[in-house]
């Protein structure tokens, strides 16, 4: 298999997110591959960087890829990950490690359009917001 990477090094959310609801938006996103029975993403885990994100594994076509580009990432990093990028502790966009393209645009584009249609149901932001009000309400009485 040929991998073709993505020309983009970064996708942009059609609306932004508490910092604070990351882990509650990938969970859901998560459900939703399976949902779907989106099987090339079935891999996809969470990365537990302190901006969070996704991350997949590296298979040996995109280390194959790599070499042959002579990007040796693969190195040191033992995943590809896509990391979300926190403004005012919001987040709206995610970004490749590093800057270099190592998503295919299936990916890229799939990955977007779920966290999209989790992000256009308001609704769905603001139960998680209130789950974790409530929790962290319960924790401090």
């Amino acid at each position: 298999m040929t991998i073709i990477p993505s020309i983009r090094k970064k996708i942009i959310f059609n609306k932004s997110f508490p910092e604070s609801i990351k882990e509650e938006v990938c969970e859901r996103f998560f459900e939703k591959i399976h949902e779907l029975n989106i099987t090339a993403l079935y891999d996809i885990t969470y990365n537990y960087s302190a901006e969070g994100g996704f991350e997949m594994p590296k298979t040996a076509e995109w280390i194959e890829h790599l070499e042959q580009q002579k990007l040796y990432i693969h190195r040191y990093q033992g995943s590809r990950q896509l990391r979300f990028i926190i403004n005012n502790n919001n987040i709206n966009e995610a970004y490749c490690k590093d800057g270099i393209n190592i998503f295919t645009d299936y990916e890229l584009d799939t990955i977007l359009y779920i966290i999209n249609d989790i992000l256009s149901n308001l609704s769905v932001v603001d139960d998680i917001v209130s789950n974790l009000f409530m929790n962290k309400l319960t924790i401090m009485q």
